[in-house]
């Protein structure tokens, strides 16, 4: 093999090597911008969740004192799921007069219904649907936002929920934050960005 055959053969893999090189150098490049495309996917879709849960941020009492807790939940809109559930249950019915003195009701939006896995409220019997919509409910206790206060309380089912009220006005009733709250004649109607789902038995 002559020197020129040596030299074509070298040039060659150098050339072979420097195009591989190049491919694995830019595989890894797009590889990055993906994963760097997909964590911005995943952000963005995660501040979409958020945002059609709704905003966690200090409230102040909206004076509601005319209407009862049951007219309140009846004339806020955004809320229809909860609204349906409420009155089919007859829930609603037993919240109009003001014996008890004080109720606190925590209404979810149709979009925080929306978060919940498909099916969740279809596969409910009558029952269970009343055992969560008395899970939204205090008997007895006006639960005040101006307050600030953590702790247990039990509701209307039975169970009991964690309710917190933060030094800055952030408003929590278990892992849901409160978006908007209606003092009423008979007590306080929050509005949740998810529903209270009551523990498992």
């Amino acid at each position: 093999m002559d020197r020129n055959s040596v030299w074509g053969w070298i040039i060659g893999i150098v050339v072979i090597i420097l195009i591989v090189a190049g491919a694995v150098w830019w595989s890894k490049g797009g590889s990055s911008t993906q994963a760097n495309d997909m964590a911005s996917t995943t952000t963005a879709a995660a501040n979409s969740t958020a945002s059609a849960a709704g905003a966690a941020e200090p409230i102040t009492l909206v004076d509601r004192s005319n209407e009862t807790v049951a007219q309140v939940v009846a004339g806020l809109s955004g809320i229809s799921e909860y609204q349906s559930m409420f009155n089919a249950t007859g829930i609603g019915a037993t919240l109009i007069g003001t014996n008890p003195s004080s109720y606190t009701v925590f209404v979810s939006t149709d979009m925080g219904y929306g978060l919940l896995q498909p099916g969740t409220i279809r596969t409910m019997t009558a029952a269970d649907q009343k055992h969560m919509i008395q899970y939204s409910v205090v008997s007895g206790r006006a639960l005040d936002v101006q307050a600030v206060s953590s702790g247990e309380v039990q509701t209307l089912s039975g169970d009991t929920l964690n309710f917190h009220v933060g030094t800055t006005g952030l408003v929590q009733a278990n892992s849901s934050f409160a978006l908007a709250a209606y003092k009423a004649k008979n007590g306080i109607v929050y509005v949740i960005n998810q529903p209270l789902l009551p523990p498992q038995k």
